[in-house]
């Protein structure tokens, strides 16, 4: 099972149709094949994909299916003091939650990276998305992937096998998909790639996590109103694995070789450090440069860390706060 085989598994819009509907149903609850013919009615469009999409998040422990057959929302992930449920905002942390769970991405490669092989029977039910994500969010702010063919490219110069981290064609643009619906990066027209004048111009992906951190400053701070940047960043990759310092992007790194070239020590990577500065520019957060920090063992935490947002641009940032309820 991969989330990213579509033809099977489904799409973010069909993971929100599922959603509204169980919203919509009296408790919260719902028969599988009640739920499946009020989201998607077989006179309207081919059931296929619903059916996969229940069954895939069923295994990942985003639904629950009761004793009496009724499917509901898994009961730890039903209350958040973040997040009102019954939002696209709560199923978006939800499922990005669920996605990056270690027993979901475990193993985190797949045994036999061939074409075909869908990871179903060695488990890791999300390991493919989190490798693709996990290497984009490594990039450096001058890539821009648009089509298959570019980003395979790349990831064979990165990793020798294109298929470490993109097994086939079917698997990009819903890469792309899902990177955009967890707030991993951004959809934009590109018209470089615009085949005739009166096609619509195919889109780009902004590799931009700004909004996934925004996500998850409450539960980052908790009742602090201002980090050292290494408690900051070590909570955030904690919960956002994917990104500097977590732990499938560690993995991810070490499979990358001299084709790709990483942030210096003491600095973040571009898209981090767009998030983090995109964040400031809103005022969701302050990047401090504090002149007594650093000092000493103990404070290590609070040691400058260095901002990248041009060719020789940077940002010296010893402290992060945040004040709860900005926007």
């Amino acid at each position: 099972m991969s989330i990213l085989n579509r033809p099977s598994k489904g799409q973010p819009s069909v993971l929100v149709a599922l959603a509204k509907t169980l919203w919509g149903s009296e408790d919260g609850s719902l028969p599988a094949d009640q739920l499946i013919s009020r989201a998607a009615p077989a006179s309207l469009c081919d059931q296929k994909q619903a059916r996969g999409t229940l069954n895939t998040w069923l295994k990942l422990g985003l639904f629950t299916q009761a004793k009496n057959g009724g499917i509901g929302f898994a009961t730890d992930l039903a209350a958040s003091e973040d997040f009102k449920p019954q939002t696209l905002l709560w199923l978006r942390n939800a499922t990005r939650e669920v996605a990056f769970r270690p027993k979901n991405n475990n193993p985190f490669w797949a045994v036999n990276h061939t074409p075909d092989n869908d990871e179903e029977d060695t488990g890791g039910f999300a390991s493919d998305l989190s490798r693709g994500a996990a290497w984009l969010l490594a990039q450096s702010l001058d890539v821009r992937l648009v089509t298959y063919r570019q980003a395979s490219g790349l990831a064979t110069k990165q990793f020798g096998n294109f298929q470490l981290v993109l097994q086939n064609d079917t698997r990009w643009k819903p890469l792309v998909d899902w990177m955009v619906f967890l707030a991993l990066g951004i959809k934009t027209p590109d018209e470089t790639e615009r085949s005739r004048p009166t096609d619509e111009p195919p889109t780009a992906l902004i590799l931009d996590p700004a909004d996934a951190i925004s996500d998850l400053l409450p539960r980052i701070f908790s009742d602090n109103s201002e980090l050292p940047q290494g408690t900051f960043l070590d909570l955030l990759a904690n919960i956002l694995p994917v990104i500097d310092s977590g732990t499938y992007r560690q993995q991810v790194e070490k499979r990358m070789t001299a084709e790709w070239s990483g942030p210096a020590k003491g600095r973040l990577s571009p898209s981090l450090s767009r998030a983090l500065l995109r964040l400031e520019s809103v005022r969701r957060i302050k990047l401090e440069e504090k002149s007594d920090a650093g000092h000493g063992r103990s404070n290590a935490a609070s040691s400058p860390i260095e901002l990248c947002f041009g060719a020789k641009e940077t940002k010296k940032v010893t402290h992060i706060s945040f004040k709860k309820g900005s926007k």
